[in-house]
């Protein structure tokens, strides 16, 4: 885990994926762990802590992954521009705005990047939650596109 990101030589990522958290350490670690067991490994993952806490900096060496980069925010930003921060910071090709009480299925990038990589027109995917009783909510890639061209299915 790093504080901030390095300039350097190494190959950016295909995805950045920008988790917003605020104080909700007990789904935190859930959600980072639906993150980092993802299929398509070629991501960073920048944890953009709207809190500053003390315990999602410790939950993100917890992990001991090079990809993570946790940033911690005093005072508070809005959401919104908390998001935004993270976004500045990400290196990859695509962006995944994440929140902290999220779970995604395994095969969640690379069922959205598959098809973004296949085709230059398309600009951004929706997705979609599933409640299952078992598995609790899970963010599941939703078939529609959005391309400059109108909107079209996968």
């Amino acid at each position: 885990m790093t504080s901030a990101q390095s300039e350097g030589s190494e190959q950016a990522p295909l995805v950045s994926v920008v988790l917003m958290a605020y104080k909700r350490i007990e789904y935190l670690r859930i959600t980072m762990a639906s993150i980092l067991g993802q299929t398509l490994g070629d991501f960073e993952l920048i944890v953009a802590d709207n809190s500053n806490s003390p315990e999602i900096a410790r939950m993100c060496t917890v992990f001991d992954d090079p990809r993570i980069h946790y940033i911690g925010r005093e005072p508070s930003l809005s959401m919104v521009q908390n998001a935004k921060s993270g976004m500045k910071l990400a290196k990859g090709k695509y962006i995944a705005n994440i929140h902290d009480d999220d779970v995604l299925d395994a095969r969640f990038l690379e069922t959205l990047i598959h098809p973004m990589e296949q085709d230059e027109k398309m600009g951004s995917f929706s997705v979609i939650t599933k409640l299952s009783m078992q598995m609790g909510w899970k963010m599941w890639p939703y078939p529609t596109k959005i391309r400059g061209d109108g909107v079209g299915r996968v």
